[in-house]
């Protein structure tokens, strides 16, 4: 079996993730279905074949050195194997029925070895089966699978082999989208396409984008909706970067020019609409929900995550003119925040400035801005203990610190000779606090900047 699958190693793929879209990707070979195939094929093949292949040695040094030496199968009997395998195939392509047999056999194996559903093989995936073993001998030297391969190295390979080569072009980018589909990298989609451009890479990255939005959706499901899945998957607990290869890959269509065919056009944006109604019509309102049952002791984690998430969503798609308004739904979120906002603040613990800035941060992005008062002296004390006690800002802490003595800087200006104990006291802390930073050589952050 080894033997075999040395021929098709440089476009064996080995990521799963390329199972669990109904959208199968044109010019995948899995590891198991290469496997299911071999199987298949090995009941077909001459006897003869199926023996142990002959070996010669290969090595240098004296004929004694026996650990220099390399065992290696005979390069005719591998050819043999080779075209005995693409004639048993091509036979069964022209036969519906013989088709139809090595398919069910083959999907059967693939199955059981999966146990779960995946999308079955198909004729096209046969015509791909049969470009690969017809183009073998030109990999030969790639040797490597796909996973161990530098996106330069492909590209430099198909450089050099599509000058030389006499095999059809489109044959020896199997290559390239084995590639594309272990690292299921956008970027590499649209160089591909732009030195080789071809239906098939487009196609691939349709795919790509399906099986993106699909992951999409059960992280969702999993993490923000707290669905229970089938727990043989894993897929990652923050939907984030999730969101961020949709998006890439819905950008690198967009570069490849595809919308001119209209029937890709309308897939992909068929796609973006499918998420973008899974959002609005499932974790929308669970999150209001979620947001007006919460109290400042019990609003969860997930929530807050979802609410980023979904606002980070509604952002993006707005960006490139595929969002819908959800301003009824942004005004009652809005309020929501502010409400816990006002309870956090009463919250006495250190960490209560944590939860107070998450929210603001939110309430900034859901387009509803919490306005900063100095005459909040709950907040002013918060900021103040934070900076006191040299707490690490960043991110949404630090845009809340920075807004908070902004504030305060301004009501000073404007009074000129007279500001409140506690506008003064929060200056002065920010002023030590930037001072101990800058003395630590970081770069100051608050009251030197804002002045």
């Amino acid at each position: 079996m080894r033997h075999w699958m040395a021929w098709l190693r440089p476009v064996i793929v080995e990521s799963d993730t390329a199972f669990i879209s109904d959208l199968r990707p044109l010019g995948l070979l899995h590891a198991i279905d290469a496997a299911a195939v071999w199987l298949a094929l090995a009941k077909r093949l001459p006897a003869p074949l199926l023996a142990a292949p002959p070996t010669v040695a290969v090595g240098s040094g004296a004929e004694e050195h026996a650990a220099d030496k390399a065992p290696t199968w005979d390069e005719d009997w591998a050819e043999a194997l080779r075209r005995h395998s693409l004639a048993i195939v091509g036979a069964a392509m022209r036969s519906p029925c013989s088709q139809e047999a090595l398919l069910a056999e083959i999907n059967q194996t693939r199955a059981a070895a999966r146990r779960t559903g995946v999308p079955p093989l198909g004729g096209d995936d046969l015509r791909t089966l049969a470009a690969m073993l017809r183009t073998a001998p030109e990999w030969r030297a790639v040797r490597r699978s796909p996973c161990h391969l530098s996106s330069g190295d492909v590209l430099e390979f198909l450089e050099q082999v599509l000058q030389s080569s006499r095999s059809d072009p489109e044959d020896l980018l199997l290559l390239g989208l084995a590639h594309l589909h272990e690292h299921q990298d956008p970027h590499f989609a649209e160089v591909l396409h732009g030195l080789y451009p071809s239906s098939r890479v487009e196609a691939a990255a349709l795919a790509h984008l399906a099986m993106a939005v699909r992951r999409l959706r059960l992280a969702i499901d999993q993490h923000l909706l707290g669905q229970r899945l089938d727990p043989s998957k894993e897929w990652a607990s923050d939907p984030s970067p999730l969101l961020e290869r949709v998006l890439g890959w819905y950008d690198r269509l967009s570069a490849l020019s595809v919308f001119a065919d209209p029937q890709i056009a309308q897939e992909v944006q068929l796609r973006i609409l499918e998420l973008g109604n899974a959002v609005e019509r499932d974790l929308d309102p669970a999150l209001l929900q979620q947001l007006t049952r919460a109290s400042v002791h019990t609003v969860p984690l997930r929530t807050l995550r979802g609410l980023r998430f979904t606002l980070t969503f509604g952002a993006e798609m707005s960006r490139r003119q595929r969002g819908r308004p959800r301003t009824a739904w942004c005004q009652k979120v809005g309020a929501q925040l502010v409400r816990l906002f006002n309870a956090a603040l009463a919250d006495p613990s250190p960490t209560a400035l944590d939860l107070v800035s998450e929210i603001f941060d939110l309430a900034d992005a859901a387009g509803h801005p919490i306005a900063i008062s100095v005459l909040d002296t709950r907040l002013l004390a918060s900021v103040q203990d934070a900076l006191l006690r040299h707490d690490p800002l960043s991110g949404a802490k630090l845009r809340l610190v920075k807004r908070t003595v902004d504030a305060s800087l301004a009501e000073q200006r404007r009074l000129k000779w007279w500001v409140s104990d506690d506008v003064r006291s929060l200056i002065e802390a920010a002023a030590r606090f930037d001072s101990a930073r800058s003395d630590a050589a970081l770069p100051p952050t608050l009251a030197r900047n804002s002045a």
